[in-house]
């Protein structure tokens, strides 16, 4: 009878660990949020290397939109350095979502920058609000409408495709 007793209470311990990890992962499991972002150069300095020709160290922001695939509009925000040599080069920087309720994410993104096109990879910094905890990936990919062209004067206007696999802590 004792033997019974102590293998009713085995599996009981076990279904318990059990339902206990399915209920922290159903939560914590991983989310994906892609987006379609049109921004504009806010703020573009510029510095002429004199090691080769073309070559530009660059601080910029720009400000903007991304529509989510629901469909929800959200501030786009971003801030970075570029390293040009002929409009190509090394980018980095950050990115800011910021949702109607006031949540946002944060991210850090580096990547490279050829002449008009943008291809980033990162990771998320921060959140706050319904981002509280936020841990995950991001890449950007995109186009510039109308390229930097320093001669001209003319700051660039990207389009960008954003991909996000995140997870968030169980509330």
């Amino acid at each position: 009878m004792k033997a019974g007793k102590n293998h009713r209470f085995g599996i009981t311990c076990c279904v318990a660990v059990l339902v206990l990890c399915l209920g922290w992962m159903a939560q914590a499991h991983g989310e994906t949020l892609t987006c379609k972002v049109c921004q504009y150069a806010v703020h573009l300095d510029s510095l002429r290397v004199d090691d080769a020709e073309a070559h530009v160290l660059a601080l910029f922001s720009r400000k903007g939109v991304a529509t989510l695939e629901s469909g929800e509009v959200v501030e786009y925000a971003s801030w970075g350095t570029a390293d040009l040599i002929r409009g190509t080069g090394a980018v980095r920087g950050y990115t800011l979502l910021t949702h109607q309720d006031g949540s946002i994410a944060l991210s850090v993104v580096e990547g490279i920058t050829e002449r008009g096109s943008v291809q980033l990879t990162g990771a998320f910094t921060r959140g706050t609000g319904r981002f509280e905890g936020i841990k995950g990936v991001i890449t950007i990919s995109g186009k510039s409408r109308m390229p930097f062209d320093e001669e001209r004067e003319t700051l660039d206007n990207v389009y960008y495709e954003v991909t996000a696999t995140y997870t968030l802590p169980p509330r």
